[in-house]
């Protein structure tokens, strides 16, 4: 087949413009990948910056980079007002951090670039974080001595379970504030000694919120009324101290918090 030389130049036009489409294809690409993370970063919803909880606004804006950033939270037991789910930044180990899915009420997927203090050359580009809101469990007492339990199921367990009182901190609640809550809302009770066992995070390396332990006493009915937003169909449970202890034993509570909380309820108990 002969080619003319008007179609060779053709083909060589068109081989042109195909190469230099690809070339500008990948540089759009290595342009607005960055881009589109800002994006994402401004589309965030601030929270914890606003509060001075991060020295650079580490994640506000284009700003990606995490390094020299402070703790979230007050450690302390003043019990400050949470955020709902506040976004965690570790001194000394956050990069950068990339938002990858949130239903902007539940649950929230981040990604961080993280370097550990001990190997400041190993830096880990996808670790996995999410978030939750932080979330009390309350062991109510009443008056007679008794333990307040429901029975119940629950979507993550298998059979039915043994459950405490407790559930989300709401945005700009404190955190005894919401125990209160839970338990009026649940049970129609108020408890006249609300005592704080400890707050602590829910998984070391994969964050899922902070938990709120509380011990309720002297739990009886209030005249006031709240409705309860609980789906589950809830069995009210009624045990004295060696019963509590037997079931702990025996597994009947299947979430850890609930253990924990117990556990640590009964050694305040026994102090």
């Amino acid at each position: 087949m002969v080619v003319h030389h008007g179609e060779r130049s053709m083909v060589r036009g068109k081989t042109t413009w195909l190469v230099v489409g690809v070339a500008m294809l990948v540089i759009a690409m290595v342009v607005l990948k960055p881009q589109s993370h800002r994006q994402e970063l401004e589309n965030i919803p601030e929270t914890w910056w606003k509060r001075n909880l991060g020295a650079g606004n580490c994640g506000a804006g284009t700003r990606t980079d995490c390094s020299g950033v402070v703790l979230r939270r007050d450690q302390s037991r003043a019990l400050p007002p949470s955020d709902s789910m506040q976004r965690y930044r570790k001194e000394g180990w956050t990069r950068s951090v990339r938002e990858l899915f949130s239903d902007g009420v539940f649950f929230r997927l981040e990604k961080h670039s993280v370097v550990q203090a001990a190997s400041p050359n190993h830096v880990i580009n996808d670790w996995m974080w999410c978030e939750v809101p932080d979330m009390v469990n309350v062991l109510a007492q009443g008056t007679d001595g008794k333990f307040l339990v429901f029975k119940q199921t629950k979507y993550g367990l298998d059979g039915e379970s043994l459950a405490l009182l407790g559930g989300y901190v709401k945005a700009g609640e404190s955190a005894d504030a919401a125990a209160s809550r839970e338990v009026l809302e649940e049970t129609g009770m108020e408890c006249k000694n609300m005592k704080f066992l400890g707050n602590f995070r829910t998984d070391a390396n994969r964050g899922f919120g902070y938990l709120y332990a509380f011990l309720g006493q002297e739990c009886q009915k209030s005249s006031k009324t709240a409705e309860s937003d609980d789906l589950e169909v809830q069995t009210p449970t009624y045990l004295d101290v060696k019963e509590l202890r037997n079931e702990v034993v025996k597994g009947s509570f299947k979430e850890v918090k609930w253990t924990a909380t117990i556990g640590l309820a009964l050694l305040s108990m026994d102090k």
